[in-house]
């Protein structure tokens, strides 16, 4: 686990609005649990977790898992956070998020109210768990477009995450008190 923040970058009062912490990794690898520990953590109302499986099952949001739905999602989900940033001291973001260029275009939008989470694990790893059973389908070809499984719908590992969190050897508990650590001392939370 490894944190790329100066912590000047978020050099502002810790009670002001609008933090955006984008959780991105592939299905499976841990972003809404960490996310959910956190929300119960910051114990805050003006917390909010925007979960990519919430926004997708919304029945009037059609969007499959194509390149072109993937990147109508992602739009949905910025626009979202715009729109809740004014209102919120934190928006947890947990999505897959897999093209580096919308993660970029986010940043982009959003400056140093933007952190950028990735919750990193191995492919072979979420097989292993598959807590959805989402990977068995997809090896079976039930399903199509698996992020990181078909080769037209790859997970670009982020180039410069603010925060790296390795789930995959380091339990859920480990994970998330980095998570915490690394939050104060970039003075996002401190508690």
């Amino acid at each position: 686990m490894r944190s790329n923040v100066k912590s000047e970058k978020f050099d502002y009062p810790s009670n002001q609005s609008g933090t955006i912490l984008w959780f991105t990794g592939l299905s499976g690898s841990g972003k809404s649990a960490l996310a959910n520990l956190l929300f119960n953590y910051i114990f805050d109302k003006k917390c909010k977790i925007i979960d990519g499986d919430i926004i997708r099952s919304n029945p009037n949001h059609h969007v499959d898992f194509s390149t072109k739905g993937i990147i109508k999602n992602h739009k949905h989900i910025r626009e979202i956070c715009l729109s809740d940033i004014r209102c919120h001291n934190y928006l947890l973001v947990t999505v897959i998020s897999p093209f580096e260029k919308l993660r970029k275009k986010t940043r982009d939008l959003f400056g140093n109210k933007y952190l950028e989470i990735y919750v990193q694990t191995t492919l072979e790893n979420v097989i292993k768990r598959d807590v959805k059973g989402l990977y068995k389908k997809a090896l079976k070809h039930e399903i199509k477009n698996m992020i990181g499984v078909d080769p037209n719908i790859p997970y670009e590992i982020p180039t410069n995450p603010d925060i790296i969190i390795d789930t995959e050897n380091f339990t859920l508990e480990e994970s998330f008190s980095f998570l915490k650590k690394e939050l104060k001392r970039i003075k996002i939370y401190n508690r």
